[in-house]
């Protein structure tokens, strides 16, 4: 198991001890006015980043050739690091849905320092194995955020087809999501009324 995956399985399992014993101070238990508009708007994020991350996934297991071909295509010609983004839309909307707004702070922080150290190094070893092609990669498609025109032109929707071999590769960790952000919403909802 890669080193990088031992990591966040921690921090998870840390995070997850923490607001059970700790409930009130991470969760937004009281029902707000604004939770009619937050929640519906954070599980369109959560959704559109578990489409980002399925997508790269797939695509890139399907078209790296083992880490021989540099992958440019789908996702990857929207942004250079379409995982991360999709993994920064997923707790984006997952804050929205559940936590107090001061997580969300805590949570950029958080991300910077884990995932901007893991973004450079990893650019240095395509840069290395890829040389110019990589370079002019660079040049043309922006590092995380998605420009305007992609999104305009609906390339961003093109980019993200999902196989269903590749949603299926990752219902382990979509469907447990869905599930407590889901329960999480109702559960709002039926304390309210």
């Amino acid at each position: 198991m890669k080193k990088r995956i031992k990591i966040n399985g921690f921090i998870i399992f840390f995070t997850v001890i923490l607001i059970a014993v700790f409930p009130k101070k991470f969760l937004r238990l009281d029902q707000g006015n604004y939770d009619i508009l937050i929640q519906p708007l954070g599980f369109l994020i959560m959704l559109l980043g578990i489409t980002f991350r399925v997508a790269s996934r797939g695509f890139k297991s399907e078209h790296s050739n083992c880490s021989k071909v540099l992958v440019i295509g789908g996702p990857y010609a929207i942004v250079r690091n379409p995982m991360y983004l999709g993994i920064s839309c997923i707790a984006l909307g997952v804050i929205l849905i559940m936590f107090q707004w001061w997580v969300l702070v805590v949570f950029g922080v958080f991300f910077v320092l884990r995932y901007i150290s893991l973004i450079f190094k990893e650019e240095r070893l395509l840069k290395n194995n890829f040389g110019p092609q990589y370079d002019n990669y660079c040049k043309n498609v922006p590092r995380f955020i998605p420009g305007i025109g992609p999104v305009l032109s609906g390339k961003l929707l093109r980019s993200l087809n999902l196989k269903t071999s590749w949603i299926k590769k990752e219902s382990n960790s979509i469907i447990p999501l869905l599930i407590v952000t889901l329960g999480f919403i109702f559960w709002k909802a039926l304390v309210r009324t």
